[in-house]
């Protein structure tokens, strides 16, 4: 059985407009193919929609709408989707998604009996303050999957060893939006950005207790965007599409090995690409990596990568980087650069407790 990460974690309530791309930036592969990033939504009828970026000059992107999944108006925020190849014949794709205050895990596919699968199953109740849900998963010498959460109030959350093991982390009640763009065998990294227009990354060492590495990469610019959602290329690039969902512009940025304000980025140039689409969903996007990894009882030294359209990137295009339009921003506080000397305050149970698993809101479309 092999996976393929999908992050899905769908955009905003607008129309996806004016497209604007980034020139290659630092450390991205030597080939004739652009670069591509797929993200995706759910939309406000609770189908899963899906566009394909290509970052060339001009931009173009490809819109599809795909198969319905849950009530019209319900799902919240949603999670990376993956999608698993089964042994010998099948495959599945999944996610976990908050629909209403609860949290569910959807799948759909078809089984190796070559039946349908479709299930929408109920994790727990509670969810209805949290503003992002992100799945990391590592394949190597050690195997691990962490589950995070960031609630509204500013405090992260993070689960391991399925939802038994919870540790959790306050201020970050400036950030805005953020993405995984990193999983190694020690720690996971996000990008994110807050309300006052900075960009940070939060690099989280899987060691207890929690303390997150906050570093600035622009102190500034980036306020416009409700979302980002990042794609890994090569060892130590990252393709970043930045949704302004207001104008409804997509803006696609090259970045380099994410190290603090000396971080290799390419600002992005207009492209005549546009982009149309279905309103989408607060907070939901999806991106598609190009990843494949085996999993089962065999051991394995590294994932396994493989590349699809549009997953390498031309190397070699140089430009003056370019701010996006900055907005107007209040005042406020940067996440905590360093741990604070007293401890975080007790997590709750997670997930928070709730009646006896009830169906969901509607069943899955066959």
């Amino acid at each position: 059985m092999s996976v393929k990460r999908a992050a899905a974690v769908a955009a905003s309530a607008v129309l996806l407009g004016a497209l604007a791309t980034g020139p290659g930036g630092t450390a991205v592969a030597s080939t004739t193919a652009a670069c591509g990033i797929n993200p995706g939504s759910i939309t406000s009828g609770g189908d899963l929609a899906h566009t394909s970026i290509t970052a060339s000059t001009p931009p173009t992107a490809e819109h599809r709408t795909g198969r319905h999944m849950f009530t019209p108006g319900l799902a919240r925020i949603s999670s990376t989707w993956t999608y698993t190849v089964l042994n010998p014949v099948g495959y599945y794709d999944s996610a976990y998604v908050v629909l209403g205050s609860s949290l569910y895990f959807a799948q759909y596919g078809e089984g190796t009996d070559s039946r349908p699968i479709n299930t929408v199953k109920r994790i727990g109740g509670g969810w209805d303050k949290f503003t992002a849900f992100e799945e990391s998963f590592y394949w190597g010498t050690t195997n691990r999957s962490t589950k995070y959460g960031l609630r509204n109030d500013g405090v992260l959350f993070r689960w391991s060893n399925g939802f038994s093991k919870v540790s959790s982390y306050p201020g970050f009640s400036s950030v805005k939006t953020m993405t995984l763009i990193s999983e190694t065998a020690t720690y996971d990294t996000f990008l994110a950005t807050t309300r006052g227009g900075a960009l940070y990354t939060i690099r989280i060492p899987v060691t207890t207790p929690m303390k997150p590495v906050v570093k600035v990469v622009r102190a500034s610019t980036w306020g416009s965007f409700e979302h980002l959602v990042a794609e890994k290329r090569g060892a130590q690039s990252t393709l970043l599409t930045a949704i302004d969902k207001d104008t409804g512009s997509a803006y696609l940025y090259a970045v380099g090995h994410a190290n603090g304000t000396r971080d290799g980025d390419q600002g992005p140039r207009q492209g005549p690409g546009h982009l149309q689409g279905p309103r989408l969903l607060p907070q939901h996007r999806r991106r598609q990596r190009a990843v494949v990894r085996r999993v089962g009882p065999q051991k394995e030294r590294a994932p396994a990568t493989v590349a699809v359209a549009g997953a390498r990137c031309r190397s070699g295009q140089k430009s003056p980087p370019k701010s996006p339009p900055p907005k107007s921003q209040p005042p406020e506080s940067p996440p905590p650069k360093s741990p604070p000397k007293s401890p975080p305050p007790s997590p709750p149970p997670s997930p928070p407790p709730s009646p006896p698993p009830s169906p969901p809101p509607s069943e899955p479309a066959a």
